[in-house]
């Protein structure tokens, strides 16, 4: 920010008319679903540099452009910073430089991870894994997992956990988002044994796990381990991620194929 005073008043207020930014609209409906229920979230001001910041990161990142979690995202940073030109910055920090690159290219990074932490808890929680393998709870526990790592925790979260995790995040790497989830199931786990039908998992899974308060979090996500080491998950994300891009590329043109013509 410091480097490029005037960078983000020109990609906000100076892009070229003739270059549209396709997630305008995608933008605009999520700015209205962030958080409606809290006061922050309901004064105008607050909501246009929400806007302001999405699209500006929209046009600076154009091969990520938008994806649903991004809105929540700013949106707490925005809460704690406050200034809108360096909520926009520590975005692009979080995204460039302390995720892997194509975490939210088509949301290729996160499939991968989703992956990869499923296979962990398969691997450290063999007993609850077999048990919510048997009840047909395991399309949830991938559907929690795809849904937490996409806002990074906060949209599906209590205050008290998504903050350590961000923090973990900003000052270590991202081994610790896979070192949340874990921790997370485990939190839950005699929950999980007591839920008999796939009306009680999602209960668990979307509704419980927002209101789950836990102040030691962040004292258990630094001194977890599971065994899990940074150039492992690298190592692991680069053999799954091909795989990953090559089914993207497949339902892309899938759902090309199968559009309707006018």
């Amino acid at each position: 920010m410091l480097n490029f005073p005037n960078y983000y008043n020109n990609i906000l207020n100076n892009y070229p008319s003739y270059i549209p930014s396709i997630y305008e609209q995608t933008i605009e409906k999520d700015l209205n679903r962030t958080f409606p229920d809290e006061a922050f979230f309901q004064k105008k001001e607050n909501i246009d540099k929400l806007r302001n910041i999405l699209l500006a990161f929209s046009r600076r990142n154009s091969s990520i452009g938008y994806t649903q979690g991004f809105n929540f995202i700013v949106g707490r940073i925005l809460e704690i910073v406050e200034d809108e030109e360096e909520t926009f910055w520590v975005f692009c920090q979080l995204v460039e430089d302390k995720l892997p690159v194509e975490y939210y290219h088509e949301l290729a990074g996160v499939m991968v991870d989703c992956a990869i932490i499923l296979e962990k808890v398969e691997k450290i929680y063999k007993d609850l894994y077999k048990y919510m393998k048997s009840k047909g709870f395991d399309i949830w526990l991938n559907n929690l997992i795809f849904k937490l790592l996409m806002s990074l925790f906060i949209e599906n979260t209590h205050k008290s956990i998504y903050l350590s995790i961000i923090d973990c995040l900003f000052i270590y790497n991202e081994i610790y988002i896979h070192k949340a989830c874990l921790i997370l199931l485990s939190l839950i786990r005699e929950e999980i044994f007591k839920c008999q039908n796939l009306g009680d998992a999602s209960n668990l899974f979307d509704l419980r796990i927002k209101d789950f308060k836990y102040q030691k979090f962040g004292y258990e996500l630094i001194k977890s381990d599971f065994g899990l080491k940074i150039e492992v998950i690298k190592k692991q994300r680069e053999e799954k991620l091909p795989k990953i891009l090559e089914n993207i590329k497949k339902m892309r043109k899938n759902s090309k194929k199968n559009k309707p013509k006018n």
